[in-house]
């Protein structure tokens, strides 16, 4: 761990950084909503992976285009569209830190530890 301070501030790096994020939106889930998630998820310093539902392509096609366009890189965000079945192994998958689930049965973004 690196200590560094800016200002009156402190921070504290963690080398790695702290893991692996799955989003996981509800059908019909504002595409602002998935953003925010993964914004939130690499703010944090995770690698994160999008669960899109399998009727929304488009949205998962269109949030992955404008990610590369805006130069994340590669890998550091993949976003699929799958099945329910799928989406819940990821979320109980060994090697996943959190799970965000976000959409209309829910008020906000809801952080589960996996």
């Amino acid at each position: 761990m690196q200590p560094g301070t800016a200002g009156d501030c402190k921070s504290l790096a963690v080398p790695g950084g702290p893991g692996v994020v799955v989003v996981v939106p509800t059908p019909g889930t504002p595409t602002i909503d998935v953003v925010t998630a993964i914004a939130a998820g690499l703010a944090d310093g995770c690698a994160v992976i999008v669960s899109m539902p399998a009727e929304s392509v488009l949205t998962g096609r269109q949030i992955g285009d404008v990610l590369a366009e805006a130069g994340v890189p590669e890998g550091l965000v993949s976003v699929l569209c799958s099945t329910r079945s799928v989406s819940r192994y990821l979320q109980t998958h060994q090697d996943i830190d959190h799970v965000v689930v976000v959409g209309a049965d829910t008020s906000r973004p809801t952080s589960l530890v996996a």
